[in-house]
């Protein structure tokens, strides 16, 4: 019901997980249509985690092993070695480099890409400090509090890879932030009019499609996070059906 909500809703590029998914999802994803971001389980890591021995042959045991099995899906468009990383440090910066060759030595017919949180940081010395340098497209994570601050991240990241596509991996605004639906809607309507005015913009991936439960910081007292377009029971919001038509 998921993946037939986000398909009418006409979202047909996904980064469904930050890890495996059930190749249920993927087989549906293959008859339906839809474009998948491939992610074995790699988030969060900082620079010693990322130059840990262990962690980088547990990656890699698990990054293969996820390949090996999905290969054949034609969902599947493009592999990522990672999510949210310490890519602006050496050890990340290596991890990145080493990753991304192993993938391609398993499978060269596909881009490689991992999701990044630092591509639009000030202040880094050069392109070649951060990991997005050896990737085939650029993914950025952006949650600036206006479209305008993000539209700045988004002009950040092209500056430094102007040869490379851009993929909007995450974004968005919370449903229990806006004062009602009517103010989000014209906030992802601004998001949208900043993605058409660059054209090298390949897509924008909403963070999330559906309310989740966690214990990240800032989650609600009743243990849900109100990012999604749908609600906790699938309800379809006001801004699902907003871009939708968009």
């Amino acid at each position: 019901r998921d993946l037939q909500l986000m398909k009418e809703g006409g979202f047909v590029l996904q980064r469904l997980a930050h890890y495996p998914v059930s190749p249920v999802m993927l087989d549906w994803a293959d008859r339906h249509g839809m474009l998948i971001i491939a992610e074995a389980g790699n988030t969060g890591g900082t620079a010693g985690m990322l130059a840990s021995e262990q962690r980088r042959a547990t990656f890699r045991a698990l990054h293969a092993a996820m390949m090996e099995r999905d290969w054949n899906h034609p969902s599947v468009v493009a592999w990522s070695v990672g999510n949210e990383y310490a890519a602006d440090t050496p050890e990340g910066v290596a991890w990145t480099k080493d990753m991304v060759a192993f993938t391609r030595g398993l499978d060269s017919t596909r881009p490689v890409t991992f999701v990044s949180n630092t591509v639009a940081k000030a202040g880094l010395r050069s392109p070649e400090d951060e990991g997005s340098a050896f990737v085939d497209f650029v993914c950025l994570n952006t949650y600036g509090r206006t479209p305008r601050e993000n539209a700045a991240n988004i002009d950040r990241a092209h500056a430094r890879h102007p040869g490379k596509p851009l993929l909007v991996t995450e974004y968005g605004f919370r449903h229990d932030f806006a004062g009602d639906e009517t103010e989000r809607i014209d906030w992802f309507r601004e998001m949208l009019a900043v993605a058409r005015a660059r054209p090298f913009v390949s897509g924008l991936s909403v963070w999330s499609f559906n309310d989740y439960r966690s214990r990240y910081v800032g989650t609600n007292p009743n243990g849900w996070r109100e990012w999604g377009l749908v609600a906790t029971d699938r309800t379809p919001r006001a801004t699902y059906h907003a871009l939708r038509r968009e």
